[in-house]
């Protein structure tokens, strides 16, 4: 987070009111911005790939449930032919959903992903530390501390 504030801050003196939201908007034209822009985007497209993955990982889960091997369990490492063609379906099902919800907001992209990652992030932070550690703990605490907690935190 320091790193975002001290970002923000020497932009903020070296464009003072012109510094744009994306800030590399305000790089001059050249080669050092455009190889900039590049790196961005590989970024941008690997964490893309990144975040999806385990997406990707629980839908092949569901697909080989779905399509299991005669004679073979259901984590077998060798796919058959119509498992391949379904998990590939289905990942080209959720890319092109994600690309719809991307498009659907268009200029208010960066709105939507704001607010997605305040609540997010609030999730992660506020609520689902205690849930696990009441699930963790749950044997070994005595039920009066249990309800206190649990009145605490709802």
């Amino acid at each position: 987070r320091a790193s975002f504030v001290t970002f923000g801050i020497l932009g903020y003196i070296f464009y003072g009111n012109e510094t744009e939201s994306v800030i590399t908007r305000n790089l001059m034209v050249g080669p050092v911005s455009d190889g900039i822009r590049i790196a961005l985007t590989v970024v941008f497209l690997l964490a893309y790939v990144l975040q999806m993955y385990p997406v990707f990982e629980i839908s092949d889960g569901w697909v080989r449930t779905k399509f299991p091997e005669p004679g073979l369990s259901v984590t077998h490492n060798s796919p058959s032919f119509k498992y391949i063609i379904s998990s590939s379906f289905l990942r080209i099902i959720l890319v092109a959903i994600s690309v719809a919800i991307a498009s659907a907001f268009g200029p208010h992209f960066g709105h939507a992903v704001s607010f997605l990652g305040a609540a997010g992030i609030s999730a992660v932070v506020f609520v689902l530390p205690p849930i696990f550690y009441l699930q963790l703990f749950r044997y070994k605490l005595e039920t009066k501390i249990l309800s206190t907690i649990g009145a605490i935190y709802c």
